[in-house]
């Protein structure tokens, strides 16, 4: 009798499990609104209450600058310079990226406080970036976000992530921030799946969510979750709203011309834009 009541529970356990088949998958949300609905969606499907992993950068904030790499415009507009040696790619991208980390930030949407504030008052909600925590802009984006109002949720995990080099940090002015520390390499469902295993270790009955505007990451968290961790229910969720922004053809034109006088390119010849 005994072995029989083993047997049950045990495929009891089974069937819990497992995520509803199906489930796991990417899809595309144009901007937040449509990201709750995934969520009410996800929730509803699985009985599960959504831990909310975002990226930060042209997720939750966005810099004021006319170069932000990855986003459709900017990715364009440098692909088009042309007669470009490496060393000159090199200072240019250098100087880009200079203009990138110095620049304001604000918000991607104009409700994206709001409704992560109203996301956290029911989820875990934390960002998960591809940053590193010791980079030298990262104090200032921590600043610059804690004084804009992000709050997250707190931890129930701090340090180093198990079999991963991401960190789980506590600011102190917004809660949890989770840091891949392994730049575009990081795989977030990883990084997810470690950071869950600290409240369950065999990642049962989890619904987690990663919202995300880089589709490869979105992909290759999926593509883990899928391969390593059948049992968690996963959304990755491709967030687009940002892609509309960066400088117009006009203002990166002259930004490229400013940037060439800064490094000393003086021939007119040399890394121009050629639509």
């Amino acid at each position: 009798m005994r072995l029989l009541l083993n047997i049950f529970v045990a495929l009891i356990i089974g069937s819990l499990a497992q995520c509803p088949s199906g489930f796991t998958k990417l899809v595309n949300a144009p901007n937040l609104d449509a990201v709750l609905s995934y969520i009410q969606q996800a929730e509803s499907a699985t009985s599960l209450k959504a831990y909310y992993f975002s990226d930060i950068d042209e997720t939750l904030v966005l810099p004021a600058c006319p170069f932000i790499y990855g986003l459709p415009r900017t990715d364009d507009f440098v692909s088009k310079i042309v007669n470009c040696s490496t060393d000159e790619n090199n200072l240019i991208s250098a100087q880009m990226e200079s203009l990138y980390y110095g620049a304001p930030i604000f918000t991607v949407e104009p409700n994206t406080l709001s409704v992560i504030n109203s996301i956290r008052n029911e989820h875990t909600v934390l960002p998960l970036t591809s940053r590193t925590q010791s980079d030298v802009n990262t104090p200032t984006l921590l600043n610059s976000m804690a004084k804009i109002g992000f709050r997250f949720s707190n931890p129930i995990y701090l340090g180093l992530l198990n079999g991963s080099n991401a960190i789980v940090a506590n600011d102190s002015r917004m809660g949890g921030v989770i840091f891949g520390n392994a730049g575009e390499s990081a795989n977030k469902g990883d990084i997810i799946a470690a950071y869950l295993k600290n409240i369950n270790p065999q990642l049962t009955n989890f619904l987690a969510i990663l919202v995300d505007n880089s589709l490869s990451k979105c992909t290759a968290a999926l593509n883990a979750m899928k391969t390593k961790y059948p049992n968690i229910c996963f959304l990755s969720i491709h967030y687009t709203f940002a892609y509309d922004y960066g400088g117009q053809i006009d203002d990166m034109k002259q930004f490229l011309s400013d940037i060439k006088a800064k490094v000393n390119i003086t021939n007119s010849q040399r890394c121009v834009y050629a639509p």
